[in-house]
């Protein structure tokens, strides 16, 4: 978002330099906003008709900006609002756009039925394990119900089951007409839309009642009828019974999950390429440093090879003399230790492979290269 930043003073040489009409234009701000701006940094205007007088050349008084000590010291931000609601209306009418493009695409199934038709084998499971459950009361509230591992995740009372059913059943069929996947696992239930999975589940809310039995009182948290779907994560969002209930905020809910894994999939992509950003420039640097600490290992080797070359001329020139003052004795034993100590010395000389073999070893190693 573009952004100015002026002084006091600079603000005034501004307002008294063009209409604030053109200024607007400008700086991407109504001209109600930016005589907001003047009037709260105590900054004069133009009089009306000031303007014009000088289109016509006439003389025009010009107010003096009086100092104020307390405004002094501040920057003031000419921000680019316009840009910034029309960045807010795109967010809202992206939401509103999909909400509504579900609602034309499904009329039939953002809708609730009253009763379960043909539901799905999720919700048949669901039903089934929920009738199991037994509620229990306490201080005169009934506690919720939880379905069981490896079941569609919902926790509420007895009560409301059946409506937690419908809804979850209309849910799963909107989301599977929409290409998306449920998934059940443990307990876990998610919703899968573009490989971006959320975990989910169906529950009623409580509300903490005050109970003053005993010597002292407590409070603790009750259900309270009122039926949400959570989606759990960092950033947990939840739909709840209110104005509307939670049947009628179907089409909305959907819309929000499909918006949302489309920003995480960008987000996540932009992660990615950061990541393999920093990584190359990790291997990058990795390699620069070990490129100059090779030049430190080469003088090494350099000096690793004048002392083992020193050795074997050393070494030769002994068995060169052995070889011509008891040559003449040709015994095996005399022939097997000159032939061993050639082949010792010649071993040690670095360059007894000549001397390209020699060059290769001041080569940079090739598992340093990326």
């Amino acid at each position: 978002m573009n952004q100015t930043q002026l002084t006091r003073k600079e603000l005034y040489d501004l307002v008294w330099s063009k209409p604030l009409i053109q200024l607007a234009k400008i700086y991407n701000i109504s001209d109600n906003g930016l005589r907001k701006i003047c009037k709260k940094y105590e900054i004069p205007l133009p009089k009306m008709g000031h303007w014009q007088k000088i289109q016509f050349g006439k003389k025009v008084t010009i107010e003096k900006l009086v100092p104020k000590v307390k405004w002094e010291k501040n920057k003031i931000v000419l921000a680019d609002r316009e840009f910034k609601e029309k960045e807010k209306d795109h967010l809202l009418s992206r939401f509103a756009r999909r909400t509504k493009e579900i609602k034309i695409k499904h009329p039939e199934l953002i809708k609730v039925s009253s009763r379960l038709a043909k539901p799905d084998p999720l919700v048949v499971e669901a039903r089934s394990d929920l009738k199991s459950k037994k509620s229990t009361s306490w201080r005169g509230y009934k506690s919720v119900i939880r379905s069981s591992s490896g079941i569609l995740t919902i926790e509420v009372t007895q009560e409301n089951v059946p409506r937690a059913l419908r809804f979850m059943d209309a849910f799963i069929k909107l989301a599977k007409d929409r290409g998306h996947q449920i998934t059940v696992h443990e307990n876990d239930t998610a919703i899968i839309v573009d490989n971006e999975r959320y975990k989910i589940r169906f529950r009623e809310m409580h509300t903490r009642k005050v109970f003053e039995e005993g010597k002292w009182p407590y409070s603790d948290l009750v259900p309270n009828g009122k039926l949400s779907l959570k989606l759990d994560a960092l950033y947990y969002k939840a739909w709840k019974d209110g104005k509307l209930l939670l049947e009628e905020q179907l089409p909305k809910i959907m819309a929000a999950f499909e918006i949302r894994a489309e920003d995480d999939k960008i987000k996540r992509a932009e992660i990615e390429a950061w990541r393999i950003k920093c990584e190359k420039e990790r291997k990058i640097k990795e390699r620069e440093e070990a490129v100059i600490k090779w030049e430190q290992d080469k003088g090494n080797i350099l000096f690793k090879h004048s002392a083992k070359w020193n050795e074997s001329q050393e070494l030769k020139s002994f068995i060169e003399m052995i070889e011509k003052k008891f040559g003449g004795q040709q015994s095996k034993k005399l022939v097997d230790w000159i032939n061993w100590a050639k082949a010792y010395q010649k071993e040690l000389d670095p360059l007894s492979n000549g001397v390209e073999s020699f060059l290769n070893d001041y080569d940079f190693p090739e598992s340093e290269t990326l």
